[in-house]
């Protein structure tokens, strides 16, 4: 509540905690959006949320549900925030995703999906991420039809911004997006 946002964090599959499941290797893109949309219901449930302005972040695979998701047009998501996310699904099988994910992820085409995204959108990635590689979100922004979209690309940095200042520099930028856009 710092910021002034009520924030809900959770992850799809047993990283980076442990906690949850299924496992990464068993996870599909259909199941994270459907978790995504489970996750929007219950904090749009909350008596003390604003419904109808809520915003949507993602981190990698998190950062491509949330662009899936956003595409899906659900009118309580007023503002998007992607960081590093895989818009290239077809490499995913280098993270060793298990086949019936792989068939899943191809039923989604990224890029095409990005094109029904009309709220404000900032799309942020490190250009030395080894994991994602950062042209994957130049091209990802030229492919969001908002006209209220931002690309940053967070110099000397990798795919979880742990360089000297890179988390925080991606928190203020994430920050003054949802403050722009949201209060």
């Amino acid at each position: 509540m710092k910021s002034g946002f009520v924030a809900l964090q959770f992850d799809f599959y047993n990283r980076p905690n442990n906690l949850s499941e299924p496992k990464i290797e068993n996870m599909t893109m259909t199941q994270q959006i459907e978790t995504t949309r489970f996750a929007i219901d219950f904090i749009a449930s909350l008596p003390y949320v604003n419904k109808n302005k809520i915003g949507l972040t993602g981190h990698s695979l998190g950062g491509t549900t949330a662009i899936l998701y956003a595409a899906s047009k659900d009118p309580r998501i007023k503002a998007l925030v992607i960081q590093s996310a895989v818009s290239q699904l077809k490499n995913l099988e280098k993270a060793g995703i298990n086949q019936s994910a792989l068939e899943d992820a191809k039923k989604y085409d990224v890029y095409k999906e990005a094109e029904k995204i009309t709220c404000p959108t900032l799309v942020f990635h490190g250009n030395k991420d080894k994991t994602v590689d950062f042209r994957q979100s130049e091209e990802l922004i030229e492919h969001i039809k908002s006209e209220r979209k931002k690309l940053e690309i967070i110099e000397g940095t990798g795919h979880v911004y742990s360089d000297k200042g890179a988390l925080q520099t991606a928190t203020t930028l994430m920050i003054a997006w949802f403050d722009e856009w949201l209060k």
